[in-house]
């Protein structure tokens, strides 16, 4: 899904899956924002099923990003 963030259009995706040998899934939730002729890419990674912990955190911090 796209909307616009601070005057520039944004990205989000949110995916799960398993990495190498993992016995558990990670959930990825990442925002792509184009700004000022630079990318910007923020992350947050937690196990699928402990999402929830910090993701209140994560999406404030994703939300207080200045570019």
């Amino acid at each position: 899904m796209y909307f616009n963030r601070n005057g520039s259009r944004a990205y989000q995706i949110v995916y799960t899956g398993k990495y190498g040998s993992m016995t558990y899934a990670m959930q990825i939730k990442q925002l792509f924002v184009v700004a000022n002729g630079k990318a910007f890419i923020l992350t947050y990674v937690a196990k699928e099923d402990e999402r929830d912990a910090f993701e209140t955190t994560a999406n404030k911090i994703f939300n207080s990003f200045k570019y």
